[in-house]
Parts: C-alpha cells; sequence; structure tokens
C-alpha cells in the first residue's frame, strides 16, 4: 500500500486515470437507479394521486387544504 501511495504522489495523472473508471462506473450506477427507478415512480404517484382525485371528485386543492382544515374556519381563513 505504501508503494502505490508513493506512486501515486509522484504520478497524480497516473493515480487519477487508475482512478477514474472506478468512480465513472460509480456515478453512472446511481445515476441510472435514479432515473430508471426513482423518477419514473415519482411520476407515477403523481399520476395516481392526480386520476384518484379525478374520478372521486374532489379537487386537488381541496385535498391538499384536508390536512390544514382547522385554519379554515369562519372566523379565520387563509
Amino acid at each position: 500500500m505504501r508503494k502505490i501511495k508513493e506512486l501515486m504522489l509522484k504520478h497524480p495523472i497516473l493515480g487519477a486515470g487508475a482512478i477514474f473508471p472506478f468512480s465513472l462506473a460509480f456515478t453512472i450506477g446511481i445515476l441510472s437507479i435514479i432515473i430508471e427507478i426513482v423518477i419514473p415512480l415519482l411520476f407515477a404517484v403523481g399520476l395516481t394521486y392526480w386520476i384518484y382525485n379525478s374520478i372521486i371528485g374532489t379537487s386537488v386543492r381541496d385535498s391538499i387544504h384536508e390536512p390544514f382544515n382547522y385554519i379554515h374556519t369562519k372566523y379565520y381563513s387563509m
């Protein structure tokens, strides 16, 4: 390990070149998970929410205010 460290200190471009493929593979892996799984999942959840609310006949605006219905009284309204 000490020889590798000395070699990387003497030749920084060679050391960076040796590390680059591993960091590139890691980055591509993480981004592919985000692009192929996380983003479609978020779109599917949003679309499901929108379709559900349109079928049952409530507006998105009403369901957004539902957790805060204690604020919307006849005495005080935002």
